[in-house]
């Protein structure tokens, strides 16, 4: 299966987004804190996958993302065009970039 045909679910009692399937699940797990959404940890494998569903959430609910998570950090550095217009906070200095 290829990442633009994987469906990601958002499973909002679970703060997650979650991708199901016959190898298994991965998942990103999130919480909010107030404008942000602070990505805890990813399913490295679907990374890409997964982190553009956070930050077409984040979009669209206007939160800036946080990422503590390396993998979606390396992700989001890697990529900036796949968040333009959405803030990302680093999680260790809590300074907009």
């Amino acid at each position: 299966m290829t990442e633009a045909s994987e469906r990601v679910t958002l499973d909002p009692v679970g703060r997650r987004f979650v991708i199901a399937g016959n190898g298994g699940t991965a998942e990103l797990l999130f919480h909010r804190r107030g404008q942000r959404l602070v990505i805890e940890h990813t399913s490295s494998d679907k990374v890409a996958v997964l982190v553009t569903a956070a930050v077409k959430y984040a979009r669209e609910h206007e939160l800036a993302i946080e990422p503590h998570d390396q993998d979606a950090v390396a992700w989001l550095k890697a990529n900036p065009e796949a968040h333009d217009g959405v803030t990302v906070v680093d999680a260790n200095r809590k300074e907009a970039r």
